[in-house]
């Protein structure tokens, strides 16, 4: 009976190791399966991003038209134009264009608010020699920005070839106390170019785009005349659009460090209706050679203004770029042409330039 129950414990385990055995070879076969499952993944994964970037690159054309070329360091000035940040390479990785870096730029837009500085910038970057950096960084104007040093602030910068120059802008240097010493002190021949308009239709403009921004904050709407002018009729120094458009009180802080000779005076009120002269001055202030063509600005009667044309595509300034003005009465545009009359004056005198803006 004991030798019985010995032989079936002997049995029972014996088929227990077989068992076992089987389920080991079994794990291991999922093991096996499920590793060439994941390698064959990754295989295909990455076959198919090399495929991806290298269809990219065909499509793109010119000289960067396959990547072999463009990182053997055959790529032109135009090619930093596409690749800003340096190309693609899949998994959010980007490698530099060879020959390319990072520079401080050495030209700033440095205002006006709502005086048509994005439209300068794009118009600009129509030149082979000139990179623009896409947004605006605010690293004179905004105290934490600063603190984070020049190393940062270069970071942001697009690649760039030597000879190319790198321009940044932010409309609210201009108006901030620090940013003329700050700008000073990362580069003393810094180029600076100021965009600026008719003092009443650049405070339009600029009460339009603030309304614009408290309607997308659901916060009730106002009229022009509730902010621009006191209970009593009179206007309403402490408004800050209102402040903005005193050119003169700026710009005397910034030739407190530069000399006019490192300033452009941009006419935005001609941008709108011949953009290419005004671009041709930019051109030859910049020391650049003449490289933007007329040919290259068209008028676009949907949208009212001039539009981009480069080799690839057509491009205008986004739909919230020329906004509606608000409907203001004559007698309220007096009192702000009259109320600008004599900043306007001394700011012709400093700037060394009559820019005719009315004055009634």
């Amino acid at each position: 009976m004991k030798m019985a129950i010995a032989f079936k414990d002997v049995d029972l385990n014996f088929n227990l190791t077989i068992n076992q055995t089987k389920l080991h070879r079994v794990s291991y076969k999922r093991l096996f399966y499920r590793t060439f499952d994941k390698k064959r993944f990754v295989y295909s994964f990455s076959f198919l991003a090399i495929f991806l970037f290298m269809f990219q690159i065909l499509i793109d054309g010119n000289s960067c038209s396959n990547v072999s070329t463009c990182l053997s360091g055959n790529c032109s000035f135009e090619d930093t134009h596409k690749y800003p940040y340096g190309i693609p390479i899949g998994n959010g990785s980007r490698l530099p264009i060879p020959g390319t870096n990072q520079r401080l730029p050495e030209v700033l837009i440095i205002g006006v608010r709502k005086g048509g500085t994005r439209a300068l910038l794009e118009m600009l970057n129509l030149h082979p020699d000139i990179q623009k950096v896409p947004m605006e960084v605010h690293f004179f104007d905004r105290t934490d920005r600063h603190a984070l040093g020049l190393e940062w602030y270069r970071h942001q910068m697009p690649f760039t070839f030597e000879g190319q120059l790198t321009v940044e802008k932010s409309p609210s240097y201009f108006i901030t106390p620090e940013a003329p010493k700050r700008v000073y002190k990362m580069n003393s021949s810094a180029k600076l170019l100021l965009i600026v308009r008719d003092p009443v239709v650049r405070l339009l403009s600029d009460f339009a785009q603030i309304e614009a921004t408290r309607s997308e904050w659901k916060k009730k709407p106002r009229s022009f005349e509730d902010v621009a002018l006191l209970s009593n009729g009179s206007v309403n120094f402490q408004y800050k659009a209102i402040q903005v458009s005193m050119y003169a009180n700026y710009f005397r802080h910034w030739l407190e460090y530069f000399p006019l000779s490192q300033i452009h005076l941009v006419d935005g009120d001609r941008l709108i209706w011949d953009p290419w002269s005004e671009v041709r001055k930019t051109e030859k202030f910049l020391k650049l050679q003449p490289k933007i063509r007329q040919d290259q600005f068209y008028f676009n009667s949907t949208k009212g203004f001039y539009c981009l044309r480069t080799a690839e595509a057509s491009k205008c300034l986004a739909d919230t770029k020329g906004r509606k003005h608000p409907v203001v009465s004559d007698e309220t545009i007096s009192k702000l042409r009259k109320h600008f009359a004599s900043n306007n004056r001394q700011f012709y005198v400093i700037a060394g330039r009559n820019f005719s803006w009315p004055e009634s």
